[in-house]
């Protein structure tokens, strides 16, 4: 069962990846502030634990939107440092 959801996580962070290089993640979210996003992420996780409680499925939900959450950032801060090192605005 352990290898099962390390393969799953492994296809899912792929997949956020996927989504988060491509821009199909929408322009509203990689748009705002680095405190919005990161206060947007914050509530996302602590939101998916008490669904995960409730859903009696907390671990899997809670590592499936940390992944996702930390895609989202992770690619937001790319973006950025890439056009901060073509000399674009700060």
């Amino acid at each position: 069962m352990q290898l099962i959801y390390f393969i799953g996580f492994v296809v899912y962070f792929i997949g956020c990846q996927y989504l988060v290089e491509k821009e199909k993640i929408p322009k509203e979210i990689m748009d705002c502030s680095a405190l919005k996003l990161i206060l947007g992420g914050i509530f996302v996780i602590v939101l998916s634990m008490v669904m995960g409680v409730l859903l009696s499925i907390a671990v899997p939900l809670v590592v499936a939107m940390t992944m996702l959450v930390a895609s989202i950032i992770a690619g937001k801060y790319r973006k950025v440092f890439n056009e901060m090192e073509r000399g674009g605005k700060i």
